[in-house]
């Protein structure tokens, strides 16, 4: 037994002398620099696949026209869509015609389309859900044109909008694209009724956004689901951490005496 002791400390500090002498940039990047990145990436983990974001309530501020939204644009997205689903020379055209001669004057990318199917062609889309349209608003019935005898209508924007929000901006996306667009149209439709005139209808429209969870909540919910992970399965990467300052300084030397044997 003491010559097995004594074999194994021979093995171990010569391990060490050629590790820390010979070697000596090599092991201390590998059992000190390569590890602490490891652990610091699986750390910092958390934020890299969750958007930045500030939640909370903002204050409120005027609801963009139509085409101030198209000139904030930043994103390529400079078409504007119409689908009137086959109803022509009723309501829904009055509406599409209110809504689209701002942006036509404004000499914008203004499309017509009679089915919303055509859409997969006048604004294709990749696989991140980005394409060339700035939104489309399709129209499915009007009080006097389809059923329901109901205005009905969907309002599309590209799939990669709204995975950012930030309350003390006025630039988000819903800002952009979806609020101002969704405006124009009511107000053109307000504008049909026969009964309230276009001049008292307000010329400016308020906004503010709002999150269901404040700042601290969020990050709190962060924070829980990270934890959640590393119990279920980041435990692991964490402990591939330490492989190699372990496999290094404790078992190099039972593998060199067993070799030796």
């Amino acid at each position: 037994m003491a010559l097995l002791r004594r074999q194994i400390w021979t093995l171990t500090v010569k391990t060490i002398r050629i590790s820390l002498f010979r070697h000596r940039f090599a092991t201390i990047f590998r059992s000190f620099i390569l590890p602490v990145i490891y652990i610091v990436i699986l750390a910092y983990a958390r934020n890299i696949f969750i958007p930045p974001a500030t939640f909370g309530i903002a204050t409120s501020t005027p609801v963009r026209s139509l085409v101030n939204a198209m000139d904030a644009e930043t994103g390529g997205r400079t078409t504007l869509v119409f689908v009137n689903s086959g109803f022509s020379g009723g309501s829904i055209d009055e509406v599409i015609a209110s809504v689209a001669a701002p942006a036509q004057a404004a000499e914008k990318d203004v499309q017509f389309l009679t089915q919303d199917t055509d859409l997969l062609t006048t604004c294709p889309s990749s696989l991140k859900g980005v394409s060339n349209c700035f939104g489309a608003v399709v129209f499915y019935s009007s009080p006097t044109e389809g059923s329901g005898g109901i205005w009905n209508y969907t309002i599309r924007v590209d799939g990669s909008l709204g995975g950012r929000i930030n309350v003390g901006s006025t630039s988000n996306n819903a800002e952009i694209y979806t609020i101002p667009l969704q405006h124009a149209v009511d107000f053109a439709i307000a504008s049909l009724n026969t009964t309230v005139s276009q001049a008292s209808l307000p010329t400016q429209v308020d906004e503010y956004m709002f999150t269901s969870m404040t700042q601290q909540q969020r990050a709190d919910n962060i924070r829980e689901q990270y934890m959640s992970g590393v119990v279920e399965y980041l435990a692991v990467a964490f402990m591939l951490a330490l492989v190699g300052v372990v496999s290094h300084h404790i078992f190099t030397p039972f593998i060199i005496f067993v070799v030796d044997k």
